[in-house]
């Protein structure tokens, strides 16, 4: 497992969608530092599902620095990142 320490951007909840049968999901913006391969730094942003307790926690934290723990893996070659399932740390 990897963490990843940035700012929180935004918070925003998408709703269900019975038609389609998709559970709401409540997702987390995070801006951080990307160490290029020359040493140069580029503003990443990294969208994530969180489960709604890391949600609540961080609501409080918009424009604050936190660390949380990330999985990655690749789809259609770009590297995607997750929220662990059974993680609750915020």
């Amino acid at each position: 497992m990897y963490y990843v320490k940035a700012k929180v951007s935004n918070l925003f909840h998408v709703p269900a969608n019975t038609e389609k049968g998709y559970p709401a999901t409540y997702k987390v913006q995070l801006l951080g530092d990307m160490v290029m391969q020359d040493g140069q730094k580029r503003l990443e942003m990294i969208n994530l599902s969180v489960p709604l307790e890391v949600y609540d926690r961080l609501k409080d934290k918009v424009n604050q620095e936190v660390t949380l723990p990330v999985g990655f893996f690749v789809q259609r070659g770009q590297l995607v990142a997750f929220f662990p399932k059974g993680e609750m740390t915020a």
